[in-house]
């Protein structure tokens, strides 16, 4: 998986491993933290079962340039790699980024446009 991490420059692109820095999160559930606003996830990769948290869901909030793009692409690479990832139980992983879905209605027709066969 490659970034350009300068942009408009498209002959340097890096595999996002190579770039990525790890920063500091938290984890919300139901809009309450469950750590205290000064404390963080120790490593991007920890398992959502030490956090209390039953769903499969995640969501990355943060204003642009915080690194949510690079985070999932890191998360991506390391269940390709097959490394300790939340994920790395998944038969089948699937990025969605939000950015190239402008003007999409549904994402279903937009990835899957010919109907099954009956």
């Amino acid at each position: 998986m490659k970034v350009q991490p300068i942009p408009n420059i498209r002959h340097q692109m890096y595999c996002v491993n190579e770039l990525f820095v790890e920063g500091g999160m938290k984890v919300l559930t139901s809009n309450e933290i469950i750590r205290e606003a000064n404390e963080t996830i120790e490593d991007y990769t920890e398992r959502k079962e030490r956090w209390g948290v039953k769903s499969t869901r995640r969501i990355l909030e943060g204003a642009p340039g915080y690194g949510k793009s690079t985070v999932a692409l890191q998360l991506a690479y390391d269940w390709c790699k097959g490394g300790e990832v939340d994920a790395s139980n998944a038969d089948i992983l699937i990025l969605l980024r939000l950015r190239q879905l402008k003007g999409i209605s549904s994402i279903f027709k937009t990835y899957f446009p010919n109907p099954r066969p009956s």
